[in-house]
């Protein structure tokens, strides 16, 4: 919306992403401060990412542990994912 991040995302074929999500941060990307740890999020949205060139931020598995791949962006110091982070894994 801002234009921060270099992804664009449609709700031209709505599908519900819903459920708790476990995050796991990419390898290879220097977080502030030296976080990186596991953390428990929610997803609920119809939108779908039609195109992202940034590196992703976490790898992410539903609640069931199934492999949803990579999820978020990262453009200098701005950060985005669809999933709301409710706690540290």
């Amino acid at each position: 919306m801002l234009g921060l991040l270099p992804l664009s995302t449609s709700f031209a074929a709505p599908k519900r992403h819903l459920g708790y999500r476990v995050l796991t941060p990419v390898a290879g990307i220097t977080w502030p401060s030296g976080w990186n740890e596991v953390l428990t999020g929610h997803e609920f949205h119809y939108a779908s990412t039609v195109s992202n060139s940034a590196p992703p931020l976490f790898s992410a598995t539903d609640a069931a542990c199934e492999d949803l791949g990579t999820t978020g962006a990262r453009a200098g110091r701005a950060l985005g994912a669809f999933c709301h982070v409710i706690s540290r894994g």
